[in-house]
């Protein structure tokens, strides 16, 4: 997508990542770049689906990517009935921990059904873990975001979202 992320750390005292992107008109794919997943036509609006039980998060990651990035949804069943439909969202930001169907459970249910889907999961979290979290985590890939978000424009168009780990 054309972004970057880069990382601040400090011993004892932990770590600050923080994730650009720029705006849908300058996003162009790298295809130097090695790819983990199959990249989208390039002419196609960039799209992020949030999946939050907590809708205040939802409304405040909507905010930051200019409303027409993202999808969002504060119930996981209907965020996953929305992902079995044919479009591919570019990012998924999901909690880990909802009541209705988990992040992982989501996941998972993907994984089976469409996992082309399930490779573009980035996890969200508040820092409550219980044992199958903690596993599931250690399990994946990608480290997840903590939910201390914060927006900060550093050029026009650009937007940063920071999240301490």
């Amino acid at each position: 997508m054309g972004g970057s992320i880069s990382v601040d750390s400090s011993p004892g005292r932990g770590s600050r990542f923080s994730v650009t992107l720029p705006s849908r008109e300058r996003a162009t794919v790298d295809s130097r770049a090695p790819q983990a997943v199959k990249p989208l036509p390039v002419e196609r609006r960039a799209s992020v689906l949030v999946v939050d039980d907590e809708t205040m998060m939802c409304e405040l990651l909507r905010n930051m990517l200019q409303d027409d990035y993202a999808t969002t949804f504060s119930s996981s069943r209907a965020a996953l009935d929305r992902m079995l439909e044919p479009q591919l969202f570019e990012v998924v930001l999901c909690d880990l921990m909802m009541p209705e169907l988990t992040g992982m459970d989501l996941y998972a249910e993907l994984m089976r059904k469409r996992p082309e889907q399930a490779a573009r999961f980035v996890f969200m979290t508040g820092g409550t873990f219980t044992d199958r979290a903690s596993e599931f985590l250690e399990s994946i890939v990608v480290a997840p975001l903590t939910k201390t978000v914060s927006q900060r424009r550093t050029t026009p168009g650009s937007c940063r979202a920071a999240s301490s780990v």
